[in-house]
């Protein structure tokens, strides 16, 4: 017992174990894994779990994915707005990066598509993506 004890109240137990800390946070800072792969010809399937339109830019989320389209005419965006549905499988085709951002981190997404076309593979049949998607298409009609 009187060992432990001599051997914890030493100084340069603590300085040594303090520098092996930092020396490891330095390389793990300027050695930070950037990957990126880009492979358009191979498509991605996707369930909808959550979407939003915001002006020209179409974001859907599935389990650990975030997509990305650009909309390009006005009629493409009110076609989207009527067709996508929560719960629907989607083939998107697209560039695929590993996402860096720790607030993606936090909410588990772990992939980010930037999509340069998708396609309806299969409609929901779960009743509780079909209550969800009628209260979207509630909340989503203007009452004026």
């Amino acid at each position: 017992m009187l060992k432990l004890r001599n051997i914890l109240l030493h100084n340069t137990i603590f300085i040594i174990i303090l520098v092996i800390t930092i020396y490891l946070t330095v390389i793990r800072i300027v050695f930070e894994k950037n990957y990126q792969v880009e492979d358009i010809s191979i498509p991605t399937i996707i369930t909808i779990k959550n979407y939003h339109i915001d002006g020209n830019k179409l974001v859907i989320d599935s389990s650990n994915i975030r997509s990305t389209y650009y909309i390009k005419t006005y009629k493409e965006k009110i076609s989207l707005e009527n067709k996508l549905k929560v719960g629907d499988k989607y083939k998107v085709y697209g560039e695929v990066s590993i996402s860096n951002n720790n607030y993606l981190k936090v909410k588990k997404i772990n992939y980010l598509i930037k999509v340069s076309s998708l396609y309806k593979i299969k409609s929901t049949n779960n009743v509780l993506y079909i209550l969800k998607n009628i209260i979207i298409k509630r909340l989503n009609k203007n009452p004026y």
